[in-house]
């Protein structure tokens, strides 16, 4: 029979060596684990900076790795920037070793881990609007339903949210939000990109950069260089100073023959001829090209002479504002640039404005610029009454609702006149039974008299005129107002008529075009932005009175331009989701994100 000794032996030891047994699974994991961890590391050329310890007992490993803060390469400089690194990293959270940057280790991260995928790397901390950029620059396109997104939800966007799309004509997403992995409250986000997304390089414009092409460029080079005359540059000089010139082609139209015959001057009719034998002296070349076209051409070669060719510019917005402008020729800088306004300047804030608006349809948009929410609500108000746009003889009577009273009866009362006909005869018959001297007197007071009847016939047409003119006009002050999409394309028509700008233009067009008259002729900016200055004070004043609609009348064609641009940035507020607003809103909210 054993004894209590020998029961301890055989059961205690068998016990005891099982009960070794989890301990040393668990640092067979322990190590194993570790191993698998380095291996891992040395894949993705992370062991040498990796500090790697390892609790045997508890079957821990503790991976001790550099958290980075990093920033994009020189665009031009550095030619990394376009290419994707080769040994970018596998383990979870470093999707931004997908491209080179410049590394700075700011501190350390440790993990404790039991398996070899719970390791992940540190997220990178990286400026915001500069990791943006940078995806710009490599082709992305914002998705304006995550930026909106993004703006409404902050840190409870939901995970895998698009803000960067790849590339037209790819699919996938280039930036997206990512679950938070210990980001203290920062933004977290993850980045996507194939190789087969890369299209553009360092001749392409740069994020948040614009170019404008020069409108008629083609038409220009066609005819070979614009050559400037005197007749030439008082024509452009003519058309900063109010538009005589798009006012007399009206008149050779016949449009205004009925009303320009009892209202033109000699000075006028001379100007008419004046124009006219100028027009005659004109290229055909010039003939067929559009008046504001032309205008273009011969400002920027008054600009800059013939020998530097240009066919377009680009810009970029620096604080809200855009102060100078750099020439490009097919493409690349021209070696010439443009100074525009100061900061202080409105004119430089309405140029952003409508830079901002235009650069939705372009390669590349101002994002960095949000339109002044003043002028967004300005720009849906109706101002314009339609009884205006017909006395500016833009519209016909026929395409507005009723808005005037009718005209007077102007002619002679034809019953008065005979009447005063027959009293002539009569007293002429009674004048010829009298004495010489009698009816010499009598003679001479019935024709003082029957002058003084036709002065006061001619005095009471002119009083009658004036007061339905008078009326006429407070009548069109007063009446429906238009919509300014109504107003633009009413504008528009009319320039094409007149043959200031080509038949097919449409108002987005015409804004480019005028941005680009804004930056090659500084006077006739001037004119236009105290146009749409004068526009908005209508606005808050709740319509116009006699004195601006003189101011009107007298600037009919900065009118028809602000109009225009005032229609570009009313297209852009009529969005449902605005990518640049939202964009921006939300690169003030997060200076910096973390990237893993």
């Amino acid at each position: 029979m054993a004894s209590p000794t020998d029961i301890i032996t055989y059961v205690g030891i068998p016990l005891a060596v099982i009960g070794t047994v989890p301990i040393l699974y668990t640092c067979t994991r322990a190590v194993l684990t570790l191993r698998s961890i380095r291996r891992a590391l040395s894949h993705n050329w992370l062991l040498d900076s990796a500090v790697l310890r390892s609790n045997l007992m508890l079957g821990l490993v503790e991976v001790e790795l550099p958290r980075c803060t990093i920033t994009p390469l020189d665009r031009g400089l550095d030619s990394e920037y376009w290419k994707l690194n080769p040994h970018h990293s596998s383990i979870r959270g470093g999707t931004w070793s997908t491209f080179y940057w410049n590394n700075m280790v700011t501190g350390r991260k440790l993990y404790r881990v039991q398996y070899k995928d719970e390791l992940r790397i540190p997220q990178a901390e990286i400026d915001f609007e500069e990791l943006v950029a940078f995806l710009l620059d490599r082709g992305a396109v914002p998705d304006a339903k995550g930026w909106n997104m993004l703006k409404t939800s902050g840190l409870w966007t939901p995970t895998g949210t698009a803000l960067l799309l790849p590339p037209a004509g790819f699919h996938g997403a280039a930036l997206k939000v990512a679950l938070p992995d210990d980001s203290d409250g920062i933004l977290s986000l993850k980045v996507d990109w194939q190789s087969e997304w890369n299209g553009r390089n360092s001749a392409s414009l740069p994020p948040f950069w614009m170019r404008l092409k020069q409108p008629g460029s083609n038409l220009a080079s066609a005819h070979g260089n614009v050559s400037i005359s005197a007749d030439s540059q008082d024509y452009a000089s003519s058309i900063v100073k109010g538009g005589l010139i798009h006012d007399k082609l009206l008149e050779i139209d016949g449009s205004n023959a009925d009303e320009k015959d009892n209202t033109d001057s000699p000075a006028q009719d001379a100007n008419l001829e004046g124009l006219q034998q100028s027009d005659e002296g004109e290229t055909q070349g010039q003939l067929l090209t559009p008046t504001l076209l032309r205008v273009i051409a011969e400002k920027r070669v008054l600009l800059h002479g013939k020998e530097l060719p240009s066919d377009s510019v680009r810009f970029c917005i620096s604080g809200a504002y855009i102060q100078r402008v750099f020439f490009e020729d097919q493409g690349m800088l021209a070696g010439k640039h443009q100074e525009l306004w100061n900061s202080e300047d409105g004119s430089s804030l309405w140029f952003v404005c409508i830079a901002s608006a235009l650069s939705h349809n372009c390669e590349s948009g101002i994002w960095n610029f949000s339109i002044p929410r003043d002028i967004m609500l300005f720009v849906k108000k109706s101002v314009i009454p339609c009884g205006i746009m017909v006395m500016l003889d833009i519209l016909e009577e026929k395409d507005v609702p009723p808005w005037a009273s009718p005209p007077p009866k102007m002619g002679v009362d034809m019953e008065a006149r005979h009447r005063r006909f027959f009293d002539s005869q009569r007293q002429r018959t009674i004048e010829a039974h009298m004495p010489p001297a009698q009816a010499e007197a009598v003679r001479r007071a019935r024709e003082l008299q029957e002058a003084r009847s036709n002065h006061d016939e001619f005095m009471e047409s002119i009083k009658k005129r004036r007061e339905y003119e008078e009326r006429r006009e407070l009548e069109a002050l007063n009446s429906q107002r238009l919509e300014n999409k109504s107003v633009a394309q009413a504008n528009l028509t009319y320039l094409a008529k007149t043959k200031v700008i080509p038949a097919e233009y449409s108002a987005e067009d015409l804004a480019q075009a005028v941005l680009y008259l804004m930056i090659l002729d500084k006077e006739q900016a001037k004119a236009i932005v105290e146009m749409l200055d004068q526009w908005l004070s209508w606005s808050q004043a709740g319509g116009l009175n006699r004195s601006q609609w003189n101011f009107l009348k007298e600037n009919r064609l900065s009118f028809c331009y602000a109009s225009s641009l005032i229609s570009v940035i009313e297209m852009v507020g009529s969005l449902t989701t605005q990518a640049s607003i939202d964009m921006f809103e939300c690169m003030k909210l997060w200076k910096k994100v973390r990237l893993g």
